[in-house]
């Protein structure tokens, strides 16, 4: 043996595995960023060609190619002809359907974990709300929606079943993409919305499945009617 590592050759440089490594590691950059691109400009008039991707991310063509190719096939972008592409609208029916899907899953697990967390998973959460709740304080939109999405991917995390787990998993992008809109126009009712995550988990961790399973219900019917009148129109009329 010539003492050299696998990942290297003769004349120093990386193997043909190394280098194929290398191109995956890239393409998965290329398309986190693209994605994560296309959710931050969001909005209607927001429509990129393939160059103007690679120009703005200096990444290389191939790359914005292969990252599309991706998010196509996960319907996360539509393509708009003679124009380029951007992410597709969420409709009305998209968003009562997303709900729906939240209701019948996020209530079970509050419920399902009502009594049956330890001491230290309560604490994480209760301080994962202090968290929320200093977001929304300084109104960072950014950093709460991060924190919106670990709130419930630990509740599901904790019931511990790994198909719900995936399937709001799943969700998050859009989940994301809906919150983000709403809280960058509304950035006040930040605050309302950690309150009402502090209310779940004190019913969780007081062990009241009934309560817990009503403020997931409470929370998710606020957030699909917040969805779709943000403006508070029809209660107005």
């Amino acid at each position: 043996m010539d003492g050299m590592t696998n990942s290297e050759t003769a004349s120093g440089g990386t193997s043909p595995r190394g280098e194929e490594v290398k191109h995956l590691l890239q393409k998965d950059r290329a398309y986190l960023a693209v994605k994560q691109f296309l959710i931050d400009t969001e909005s209607a008039q927001a429509i990129f060609s393939e160059r103007t991707l690679a120009a703005k991310l200096n990444v290389s063509l191939a790359s914005v190619r292969s990252a599309l190719e991706r998010l196509r096939a996960e319907e996360m972008i539509e393509t708009i002809p003679k124009a380029g592409i951007r992410l597709p609208q969420i409709s009305h029916s998209d968003i009562l359907e997303f709900y729906e899907f939240r209701f019948v899953l996020e209530t079970y697990v509050a419920r399902g974990i009502a009594g049956r967390l330890s001491q230290a998973q309560c604490a994480d959460l209760r301080a994962l709300i202090v968290e929320q709740k200093e977001a929304a304080v300084a109104r960072n939109t950014i950093a709460y929606h991060a924190l919106d999405l670990k709130f419930h991917h630990m509740l599901a995390e904790y019931y511990g079943n790994r198909e719900m787990l995936r399937a709001l998993s799943q969700m998050q992008d859009k989940m994301y993409r809906l919150s983000r809109l709403l809280h960058r126009t509304h950035p006040e009712r930040l605050s309302i919305n950690a309150d009402q995550h502090e209310n779940i988990v004190e019913a969780i961790c007081s062990g009241d499945p009934q309560k817990a399973e009503e403020a997931m219900l409470s929370h998710l019917t606020w957030g699909r009617d917040f969805t779709l009148d943000p403006d508070g129109r029809a209660e107005a009329r």
